[in-house]
């Protein structure tokens, strides 16, 4: 601690009291100029002692930025009172500031030096200034405790900034040692839950795939079975794709490559048509002014949406309405059904917690309820264009 200087970053904040300093030092050389005009008017002198006041006083305002450069501006106004004066003036107790200034800011053999050129001007003062030896002692103990004083007040004062600094750094270092640890255990989550899902579903998949396949070249099929068999497998190849796409998500920290996008939502409908779900569809969107992440969310919406018609009304639904409309601010999915089977809402799945997940992070709304025709209506509203990013942040 005795080498280098104990400047923290909290010495910055002391810029804001330069104003303060200012009038301080104003208020110093207006007074000692008074004083000096009032009692030691003599010519040259008079100017003499203007001069030194001013050379004491103005270089304590900045004696935060440049401790030692300043100090050394006072202590040569100091050496020209004593070349130049028969006695002190009012702005010599600012030595004792810009020893206090150097003591906290600087290291400690700068303050040394300034608080021993404080003490070496105050021995030759009393030798000049003084009559006897009474003379140059009393103000000496007195400048010498003062010194003392402002010496230790500033290095307290400057360890007490660096040990605050020094708890600064460590709890910043530690916060950001959290984030790299939580970065590295999401990390190795992902790359386990990627594994995982590898090993079991996209074996199941392509499993599925490998059966509807040999299914399809069989020749005692009829064309219904047919046509189911290559729907089964036209399905087992889209969910490898977009299970592949996941995979890849995880692994690369959420890049992937292209995300749905609203084109998309009339080949998914095209495919539940394949199925033998009697749907129409109402597009009714710019994708040029609508969010990838909106998009994205509204094929899933969809998806989950058919997906839920397929499982629970089945047979029992003769046709289902979808519907994408974009305005101003916000789009709006609609998908509307006249089947009698059970609400998504009733079937303890995860299917629609995880579509109001989806649409809540981006700050839409899920309703379900009953249609007009005897089924169910799920509508979801969704913002578009800025009010994606509030939406998220909430």
């Amino acid at each position: 601690m005795t080498g280098g200087p104990l400047q923290g970053r909290s010495h910055v904040h002391d810029r804001d009291h330069t104003g303060a300093r200012a009038t301080v030092a104003v208020l110093l050389c207006l007074y000692s100029s008074a004083v000096s005009v009032g009692t030691i008017w003599n010519g040259y002198r008079t100017v003499v002692a203007l001069a030194v006041t001013v050379g004491l006083c103005l270089p304590w305002i900045w004696s935060h930025v440049r401790p030692r450069t300043t100090f050394a501006i006072m202590a040569s106004a100091g050496a020209a009172q004593l070349a130049f004066l028969s006695g002190p003036v009012p702005a010599d107790l600012v030595l004792l500031a810009g020893v206090h200034a150097v003591a906290l800011y600087a290291s400690q053999r700068s303050a040394l030096v300034s608080a021993g050129c404080v003490l070496v001007g105050a021995v030759i003062g009393g030798i000049v200034w003084g009559d006897s030896v009474r003379d140059v002692i009393v103000p000496l103990a007195a400048v010498g405790a003062a010194t003392c004083a402002a010496y230790t007040w500033g290095r307290s004062a400057a360890v007490d900034r660096a040990y605050r600094d020094t708890l600064a750094d460590r709890a910043a270092q530690l916060e950001r040692e959290k984030v790299h640890l939580a970065r590295l255990a999401a990390a190795e989550e992902r790359e386990r839950i990627a594994r995982d899902m590898h090993d079991v579903v996209s074996h199941s998949l392509a499993g599925v795939l490998t059966l509807a396949e040999g299914m399809g070249r069989a020749g005692d099929l009829s064309p219904v079975h047919r046509r189911a068999v290559r729907t089964i497998a036209e399905h087992c190849r889209t969910s490898l794709d977009e299970f592949r796409t996941v995979l890849t998500m995880l692994r690369d920290d959420g890049c992937a490559g292209s995300a749905p996008r609203l084109c998309d939502v009339a080949s998914l409908v095209e495919r539940a048509r394949a199925s033998g779900l009697t749907v129409t569809l109402d597009l009714a969107a710019d994708p040029r002014t609508v969010p990838v992440d909106v998009q994205e969310t509204t094929f899933r919406v969809v998806q989950e949406a058919l997906t839920n018609i397929h499982k629970h009304a089945g047979d029992h639904v003769s046709e289902v309405a979808v519907t994408v409309v974009s305005g101003d601010e916000t789009l709006a999915v609609t998908v509307e059904d006249d089947g009698c089977g059970a609400s998504s809402t009733q079937t303890g799945g995860y299917g629609l917690r995880g579509m109001r997940e989806r649409v809540s992070s981006l700050g839409g709304t899920v309703a379900v309820a009953r249609s007009g025709t005897g089924g169910f209506a799920l509508r979801v509203v969704l913002p578009s264009c800025g009010a994606v990013a509030a939406g998220a942040a909430r």
